[in-house]
């Protein structure tokens, strides 16, 4: 057993998004909004690739098309054993087929990924595929060449290693780079047809566990920053330095410090999501752990307040004015409970909490 991985899902199927590693101290919570697999090496039956993405047949070596036997991409997930055509796909002279895995391919110990062709004894001319492997389905890298020079009986067997840098993969591409003129003086030219892929095997994969997130620091509400920056009357927090209090808030007119004193006349939308929104930050440069909700909430904040003047949101009416005050308002609510503590790390205790 490796290690326990987070990914995102994506709203797609076919999309998986970079994998995150989050480090620090305090507790766990589970996050049902990703997806976390237990790296392990695979165990037979559950590490073979599970589903044909796309494939494009190329020929056979007169032009003709592929045996129909041979042509079920389908027959080129899984391994199967036996002198049978209906075991393999033949890929064609420059045909391709991209597969899919249920479960990501791991970077584990060594190599990663298998790769098993069918030719039927020795002496054959050489057939090779490129193997590349993708994240997403539509970005590919690859990682070398499969042949069919490893024979054992009636199989041939290549293995290749992920990149790096790359943690997991879920696709894989084998495409036909056989070179014609390797057959010119085979015999049996005429029906030759490529790669014969038998399986796409996964040497590292990983089993769905509960996603649990390391939750660390605590936060604290907008009267706590208020009266603990620089003016009092509280200690002064030292968070309060990596703004600023007389930094400009965006196109307020105002500073940091004074638009959070800035009382928000007449229900001003602009400044009740700013009150929540300097909260958020001073509590995030606190190093209090920010849960995806309150990061997206954050950001459209940002853009907000880039665009609009506390002018813009002031005596807003009629169903657009309702539209543009329920955004501005629902924001709010969400950095709101995060400030508080309802969701993220938890409010911090008085006691503990030194500032």
């Amino acid at each position: 057993m490796k290690k326990t991985i987070n990914i995102f899902l994506a709203i797609s199927i076919v999309f998986f998004g970079v994998p995150v590693f989050l480090s620090g101290p305090a507790f766990a919570q589970v996050d049902e909004e990703k997806v976390c697999y237990e790296i392990y090496e695979t165990e037979e039956g559950d590490q073979y690739a599970s589903n044909v993405v796309a494939y494009e047949q190329g020929l056979q070596y007169n032009g003709q098309p592929v045996k129909a036997v041979r042509s079920v991409p389908e027959q080129g997930l899984k391994f199967e054993a036996g002198n049978n055509e209906s075991n393999f796909f033949s890929l064609g002279f420059g045909g391709w087929i991209v597969v899919e895995f249920d479960y990501p391919i791991f970077n584990g110990t060594g190599t990663d990924l298998k790769i098993t062709e069918d030719t039927w004894g020795g002496g054959y001319p050489l057939e090779k595929a490129e193997i590349l492997v993708s994240q997403n389905g539509i970005d590919f890298e690859s990682l070398g060449i499969a042949d069919n020079t490893n024979l054992s009986i009636i199989h041939t067997t290549s293995e290749f290693d992920l990149p790096a840098s790359w943690e997991w993969a879920k696709y894989v591409k084998i495409l036909d780079v056989s070179e014609k003129s390797d057959f010119d003086s085979y015999s049996g030219r005429n029906a030759a047809d490529g790669y014969d892929l038998n399986a796409v095997e996964a040497l590292y994969s990983g089993a769905e566990v509960p996603c649990e997130v390391p939750v660390y620091g605590c936060t604290l509400t907008q009267g706590y920053w208020k009266t603990h920056s620089v003016n009092g009357p509280a200690p002064y927090d030292e968070t309060w330095a990596e703004i600023g209090e007389d930094e400009d808030f965006f196109l307020s007119g105002k500073s940091y410090y004074e638009v959070l004193w800035a009382a928000p006349k007449g229900g001003n939308v602009y400044y009740i999501l700013a009150h929540q929104y300097i909260a958020a930050e001073l509590n995030m440069l606190n190093e209090a752990s920010v849960p995806d909700d309150v990061k997206e909430a954050f950001n459209e904040a940002t853009d907000l307040f880039e665009g609009n003047t506390p002018d813009d949101t002031s005596g807003l009416k009629g169903k657009n004015g309702s539209n543009i005050k329920k955004e501005w308002n629902n924001l709010a609510g969400i950095l709101a409970d995060y400030n508080e503590g309802l969701i993220g790390p938890g409010h911090c205790d008085k006691e503990d909490y030194k500032g």
